[in-house]
Formats: structure tokens, sequence, C-alpha cells
């Protein structure tokens, strides 16, 4: 008996540690030049909630579609090199091309540097 409950609490703390990396792909998906907070709360008209479309002058449309700078589509496919599925890891060559483009899955903190090129969500 003893070695059951052993058995299922390692087997909870790994799948639990599997169910938190998984998560984490959203909490470093943000807009360059743009907060976003938890729990993706639209702050203001400069401010993007991750998992809402946006268009110039970053109008909010939906609840369902993300891009700033880009188009995407459901269910979050890459339609072409312009377009960017959040929520997905994204890597190089998805670099930050200029003030409205960021590279989805890379991690980006005030003044919304790109920390690492190859830091993935």
């Amino acid at each position: 008996m003893k070695k059951l409950v052993t058995f299922t609490f390692a087997t909870a703390l790994l799948l639990g540690g599997f169910s938190s990396l998984n998560n984490s792909s959203t909490d470093n998906d943000v807009a360059v030049g743009h907060r976003v907070t938890e729990p993706w709360a639209v702050i203001n008209s400069n401010d993007v909630a991750v998992g809402h479309r946006v268009t110039e002058p970053w109008a909010v449309i939906n609840s369902n579609d993300v891009a700033v700078g880009h188009r995407v589509t459901e269910p979050w496919n890459v339609i072409n090199s312009n377009d960017v599925a959040v929520g997905h890891r994204v890597t190089e060559p998805w670099a930050v091309i200029n003030s409205n483009d960021v590279a989805v899955g890379h991690r980006v903190t005030e003044p919304w540097n790109v920390i690492n090129s190859n830091l993935n969500a």
C-alpha cells in the first residue's frame, strides 16, 4: 500500500510539472510596445490582451484571435511568414523585425526588449 501511495504521489508531481510547462506558453506571449497583465486584461487602448485579435491602431476585434501586426486564424495556424500563431512556440528565424513585430514564444520585458532570441515559451 505504501508503494502505491508513493507511486501515485510521484506520478502526480510529474504530471503537474508537465502541466505547468505546457501552461507557460501564454505567460511569455506579449506584444512589443504594449503591456500585458494577468489574466490578460486590456488595460487601455495601447495595451493588448493575449488571446485577442488586434489591428491598427491596436483595437480589440474579438476574444478569439490574436496578433499585433500579424494575422492569426483559428485554430492558431501559421499562414505565412508574416503570420504568427500565438500560444505556439516560434523559433528563429522569427526575429523581431521592428517595433511592431515580435517573435511569439519569445519573452519580452520592459522596455520591451527581447531577452534571448532562443527563449521559447
